[in-house]
């Protein structure tokens, strides 16, 4: 069977780009390179699933990625992917993103892997790492 393979000038999924951003960051120096978790909050899942994800606590809008590394000011990254075009922010990821900020921690919405790294790399070089 032939492969199927993404028409040429398509837009890059939410995904796509999440994993590109991995990729990126397993060539940064550790903590960098290990200390960042995923949040499986995609919202596809069956009905019995998406039950007992809200019951073990999974929470609609959270960010994609969390990078637990403090640099003064912030005590962590929070990251919510989108496509660089045709994606919506809805109104519970707005929700976290402000909730986050407020309590101390860096939280953006990034539109494609290169503004996600752009976000790393100013985060990184901010003011130093509380705990090194």
């Amino acid at each position: 069977a032939p492969v199927a393979t993404k028409a040429a000038g398509a837009v890059p999924l939410e995904e796509d780009e999440q994993a590109a951003f991995i990729s990126y960051l397993h060539r940064l120096p550790e903590p960098w390179c290990d200390t960042y978790f995923a949040v499986p909050n995609d919202g596809r899942r069956g009905w019995n699933a998406q039950r007992l994800f809200k019951k073990l606590g999974g929470r609609r809008g959270v960010p994609d990625l969390v990078i637990p590394i403090p640099v003064k000011p912030y005590h962590g990254l929070y990251i919510e992917f989108k496509r660089t075009k045709g994606s919506v922010t809805t109104d519970e990821q707005n929700w976290w993103k402000a909730r986050l900020q407020a309590q101390g921690y860096k939280a953006e919405i990034c539109k494609g892997t290169a503004e996600a790294i752009l976000l790393l790399d100013t985060y990184r070089n901010g003011s130093g790492l509380r705990w090194l």
